[in-house]
């Protein structure tokens, strides 16, 4: 028997105790104990079916709970993974600038000799500060890298080997092929280096 059915069959005694009580009033010895006890008896079931609606509502509110965590941690990952993207799409969109920023570069340096001090050599320079200042605007800037600078690996591309007499040109830079960048403090694209080796 569930308590809902104890409640009912409490309430329909009860009841039927009243109608009893009603006609004319009982004048038997214990009726009114018997009634007494029918009341705690009715009490009873009410109390375990609170009871049981209690534990039933903490059931619920503890897997309202986990559901909750389980969105929060849901949303916390996809705002992480959000910003991983948009990381990524931004390296990569500020790696293609700086292709056309080589490109223009190298066709100022191709000029250069014929075209110096020409108003369209100096509005090429100009095109160039102009897209340095941008980039710059967005927090990328030129690696300073120097011949005579040692090769660290974790900055530098190494794209050749020179052989070297002076022992203190053993694994620096002798020149620089490519110019690096950074964005903040990682290294958006690493400069190109030929190191000197020992003979």
């Amino acid at each position: 028997m569930t308590p809902d059915d104890e409640v009912f069959d409490a309430i329909a005694a009860a009841r039927e105790l009243d109608e009893a009580m009603g006609d004319g009033g009982s004048t038997e010895p214990g009726s009114s104990d018997r009634y007494v006890a029918m009341l705690e008896s009715e009490i009873e079931a009410l109390n375990l079916q609170l009871a049981g609606k209690d534990e039933q509502l903490g059931k619920a509110e503890l897997r309202a709970d986990k559901a909750a965590a389980e969105i929060t941690h849901a949303e916390q990952r996809l705002a992480r993974e959000a910003d991983r993207e948009l990381a990524r799409r931004s390296r990569a969109l500020l790696l293609d600038m700086i292709h056309v920023l080589d490109d223009l570069e190298r066709a100022i340096e191709a000029s250069r000799a014929d075209l110096d001090g020409s108003p369209f050599f100096e509005g090429m320079e100009l095109v160039q500060r102009s897209f340095l200042a941008t980039l710059a605007g967005h927090g990328v800037a030129p690696l300073a890298v120097a011949s005579g600078d040692p090769f660290d690996p974790a900055v530098h591309e190494g794209v050749g080997l020179v052989p070297v007499v002076d022992p203190a040109q053993d694994g620096r830079i002798v020149a620089v092929t490519r110019t690096g960048y950074r964005c903040g403090d990682d290294v958006l694209r690493p400069p190109a280096v030929v190191v000197g080796k020992l003979r």
